[in-house]
């Protein structure tokens, strides 16, 4: 009952309350259960030294949304705030942090977001923030894009896990998308597109892509190593003018999916320049590597400067056949 007073042997009953009342240094347990449709904000401040902390132990804590179309599971707009170990489902989005800083979140595990059609759904998304990290959490089904970072600097999102189900209602379109943004690390993360039927659109893996047409002011010195895709559509991207990014030591896995449509191991288009790809392996894409400029954004978008180092491109299709392993 909110009317406790937040004890072990007198708990409150809704986490909406609790992060109304903690402060920096305070620590709350959340006990295991399902708490309904509850739409989390979390205002109040930690410190360097003495963050909020919530920590959901001793069996499953739950949110579960109403409809999938409509609000934010757990809304972080305070500073030096750590969350770990909830799932969340059936919300727009599950989690949001909002121009804030020194927020972590981990073992957060969301499914099941936005509307059954159009561009709407979104996992944990990092919004105007810095200094974050998100550790060892999966999401499910996004209908837009599964763990975003807009307009967002010195983000790290680590062991991390993209995945659309076999039969989505909406599949999920940008796995792990840096938009706008510039200093941020994906690190060991890993998407998993698991649905074939034709005509799903099988989505884009891991990369940067800001707004077309747009010529200034975009992400750079991104650093994007050790992931694996598998499945996806553009696995790795780079587009719309965005520089100085390194993605190193990761693996495209297209697993035979896709190709009667498309499917690329690595995108660097409209305008992408000065980016650095290094130790990268593509398995099983219809192709390995598309430079380009495409429609959106006009024309005159010059790819320039790209620097492949040790990459290898094995057993991709042209035409439904098997081409002889290339390394540049």
């Amino acid at each position: 009952n909110n009317a406790n007073d937040g004890t072990v042997s007198s708990p409150w009953r809704t986490i909406t309350y609790a992060a109304t009342k903690s402060v920096a240094g305070d620590t709350v347990y959340i006990l295991g259960g399902n708490y309904g449709n509850e739409n989390v904000v979390m205002s109040n401040s930690g410190t360097a030294t003495s963050p909020i902390v919530f920590i959901g132990y001793s069996g499953t804590v739950s949110l579960t949304g109403s409809d999938r179309a409509s609000g934010t599971g757990i809304y972080i707009s305070g500073k030096y705030i750590q969350v770990s170990n909830i799932n969340i489902s059936y919300y727009r989005i599950g989690v949001e942090t909002y121009y804030t800083s020194y927020v972590a979140l981990n073992n957060i595990s969301i499914s099941t977001t936005g509307a059954t059609s159009g561009y709407d759904g979104w996992g944990i998304y990092i919004y105007h923030s810095s200094y974050c990290q998100v550790l060892n959490s999966v999401v499910t089904d996004a209908g837009a894009e599964g763990i975003p970072l807009y307009y967002s600097d010195h983000i790290t999102v680590t062991n991390c896990t993209v995945t659309s189900s076999p039969n989505p209602a909406n599949p999920t379109d940008y796995y792990f998308l840096i938009y706008y943004s510039h200093d941020n690390v994906i690190k060991n993360c890993t998407t998993h597109n698991q649905h074939t039927a034709a005509g799903i659109h099988p989505g884009h893996g891991i990369g940067i892509k800001d707004e077309p047409g747009v010529s200034s002011g975009h992400s750079y010195n991104n650093v994007i190593t050790g992931c694996t895709t598998n499945g996806n559509e553009e696995s790795i991207f780079i587009t719309h003018g965005t520089y100085s990014n390194e993605i190193s030591d990761c693996t495209v896995n297209d697993n035979g999916l896709n190709k009667i449509d498309y499917s690329v191991g690595i995108s660097v288009r409209d305008g992408a320049h000065d980016n650095h790809f290094k130790n990268i392996k593509v398995f099983d894409s219809l192709y390995g590597v598309d430079l380009g400029d495409t429609v959106e954004g006009g024309t005159g978008q010059v790819v320039s400067n790209n620097l492949f180092e040790n990459c290898q491109f094995k057993s991709t299709y042209s035409s439904g056949t098997i081409d002889t392993p290339v390394t540049i």
